[in-house]
């Protein structure tokens, strides 16, 4: 039933995207991927937060990126480089050889300002399974410690505040108080020095 279906049609793109998908057909799921990008991006839409997720969760990580790198060059030029921030955080666990591709699209800030990847990081993954919170928690400190001298207080705050709250929604509360006993020490600690100096 499925083959007698308009290719054409975005709803039929998506239903068989969900099939396939489901029943771990890897090469019909990156064919029809294709296609609902091909009808999703004429029709100006961006992918819906399902099937996305499902990608995610049946590991056909080669069609989420896909479709998602589809959706990225089409988007207006000022929000592409915070949509492929998050794509590259994402790469570094799901595919790894793509990681290199997204160099020079992003800087860690887009991350903090951009509000384009503010809501798609919303969208994926508050709802998305633990382990995907759990990475991207991962990914935000290790950009925080690696890039700590080209990011101000302000920034590396907010980046911190947003992997606590992923580790909350991860449900791994040991993580998320560990990580904000450090944030209040060092914040704190670094409050103290500024008044002392005032003294």
């Amino acid at each position: 039933m499925a083959f007698e279906l308009n290719s054409q049609e975005e709803s039929n793109n998506l239903y068989l995207t969900h099939y396939f998908a489901n029943q771990g057909d890897e090469f019909r799921t990156l064919i029809y991927t294709s296609s609902l990008a091909e009808t999703l991006i004429s029709a100006g839409k961006a992918p819906s937060v399902q099937v996305l997720m499902l990608l995610i969760e049946k590991g056909h990580f080669e069609a989420f990126f896909d479709l998602v790198e589809a959706y990225v060059q089409a988007a207006p030029v000022e929000d592409q480089p915070s949509l492929y921030a998050v794509l590259a955080q994402l790469s570094q666990y799901y595919a790894p050889d793509r990681y290199c591709t997204y160099e020079g699209h992003w800087q860690p800030t887009d991350l903090v300002v951009g509000k384009t990847a503010y809501d798609f990081i919303q969208a994926i993954f508050k709802y998305s399974t633990a382990s995907c919170q759990s990475l991207l928690a991962e990914s935000l400190v290790k950009i925080v410690v690696t890039e700590k001298d080209n990011l101000s207080m302000t920034h590396q705050l907010i980046l911190l505040g947003d992997a606590i709250a992923y580790y909350a929604y991860a449900a791994k509360a040991e993580e998320a108080y560990r990580l904000l006993r450090s944030v209040l020490d060092h914040h704190i600690s670094l409050d103290y020095l500024r008044q002392k100096k005032r003294l």
